[in-house]
């Protein structure tokens, strides 16, 4: 073997005037034409590891579909996911559906029959898989991206801007069409199949196209969802800086919070999977144990990421608000927009309190019909002064969206006046993102 060298995952052991083949480590095994091409392949899982892992995915699974069609019954009723720029997390949710579903079939066939199912069914759902995991690579900068194009749109004056349904399909199918260009690709060279024992996805990640490709992309997704929340918090936080806000401060940490959410669920239920397609790529296979474990927290992702969605304030508020007119208390007003009447009222006495005997005040309504409602108390003194009008001072009562919004607020004068003063850009910048 000196002289004509040994396969992949074998070493050549000198013993004096013997020289042969054998496997490089403990956790390889032969190939079932060693003898011809000296080569090793990772070791297979044992009955006891498959029933376990089998068992323990589909359990995750099974939660995380069951999540998932919840979160899509939300997509179809509440508001906040269909009017706004929410709707990206699709790109999410989708290949969530498709992952847990395909996974959860796969781990049931495998436990009924008591081993893992035949070489062509297995090509069918490693294919289905590869389009599956390239699409939730994508989901997470899909959605900071579109976030962060909604607040730079809001800082040019175009408030409640919203990917438009052919936008959102494109998001949504580019992925899946690189996934399954890759999966064609795999395909050819004989690398898409059964991996270990344990699931049908690439049977091997020594080459670019099964391992390189998918480390590269992986990485890349996260540094883009990284950079692009990173930004949203700068423009957040200088916004509310140059409009003197006191929640300047608060609002980029929420931003950060959501998106170090979104970045922690991504990151850290592949690292390990990546990991081991590391130790794939550039070295012997790692422990089955190992592999086990990686795939779990992979199996965790949908049920973590139904969570983060129905957790976002906006989104959770409207949603409650649903339940609770549905099987609730049937006066209860869903419409997160309006000001309860009760802390409305007590707020008026308070102002009207405060304001002096010989000045009139009037609320005005300045309403962005998608997003923002900014009720504003005017004192008639604070308009109709000799020297012009003077600067309003505008209070939020209800800023509702999910993204970065700007309020360019500004109520007509009494009387125009001959010059008008150089107008006041307040910015209003949601804590839900």
């Amino acid at each position: 073997c000196k002289v004509t060298g040994c396969g992949k995952f074998a070493e050549c052991l000198d013993e004096g005037d013997e020289t042969y083949c054998t496997c490089s480590s403990d956790d390889t095994q032969p190939t079932a034409d060693f003898g011809v091409s000296r080569a090793c392949e990772p070791t297979i899982a044992s009955t006891d590891q498959q029933r376990i892992f089998w068992s323990l995915s589909m359990f995750l699974f099974g939660i995380g579909l069951l999540l998932t069609l919840f979160v899509l019954n939300e997509y179809l009723r509440n508001r906040v996911l269909k009017e706004t720029v929410m709707s990206t997390f699709l790109s999410i949710t989708i290949p969530d559906l498709v992952l847990s579903a395909t996974y959860f079939v796969f781990h049931w066939i495998n436990l009924l029959n008591g081993q893992e199912m035949a070489e062509g069914p297995c090509d069918a759902f490693a294919f289905l898989t590869t389009g599956a995991v390239y699409a939730t690579f994508f989901g997470p900068p899909i959605v900071a991206a579109c976030t962060l194009t909604v607040l730079l749109k809001a800082m040019g004056g175009y408030v409640g801007w919203v990917p438009s349904r052919v936008t959102l399909l494109s998001l949504m199918t580019l992925p899946w069409l690189v996934g399954f260009g890759i999966a064609i690709a795999a395909q050819a060279e004989g690398s898409l199949g059964s991996y270990r024992g344990l699931l049908c996805y690439n049977s091997e990640w020594d080459s670019f196209v099964t391992g390189g490709i998918t480390i590269i992309v992986f990485f890349a997704s996260t540094a883009v969802t990284i950079a692009c929340y990173v930004v949203i918090a700068y423009f957040t936080w200088r916004a509310g800086r140059r409009s003197a806000s006191a929640v300047a401060v608060a609002n980029t940490f929420s931003v950060l919070r959501r998106g170090g959410a979104l970045v922690a669920t991504f990151f850290g239920t592949w690292a390990l999977f990546i990991v081991a397609v590391i130790i794939n790529t550039f070295h012997d296979p790692p422990p089955v144990t190992f592999e086990m474990v990686a795939a779990l927290f992979v199996s965790a992702q949908p049920i973590i990421d139904a969570f983060v969605l129905l957790s976002t304030p906006t989104v959770r508020k409207e949603m409650l608000a649903r339940l609770n007119q549905t099987y609730g208390d049937a006066d209860y007003k869903s419409s997160t927009f309006r000001k309860q009447g009760g802390s409305s009222s007590s707020d008026d006495s308070n102002n009207s309190g405060s304001t002096s005997a010989g000045s009139a005040s009037k609320d005005l309504d300045l309403v962005d019909p998608k997003n923002v409602r900014v009720t504003t108390r005017v004192r008639s003194s604070d308009t109709t002064t000799s020297d012009g009008p003077t600067p309003v001072r505008f209070r939020a009562h209800s800023v509702d969206s999910c993204s970065s919004t700007v309020a360019i607020a500004a109520p007509p004068p009494a009387k125009p006046p001959a010059k008008m003063p150089s107008s006041t850009v307040i910015v209003v910048a949601s804590e839900d993102y």
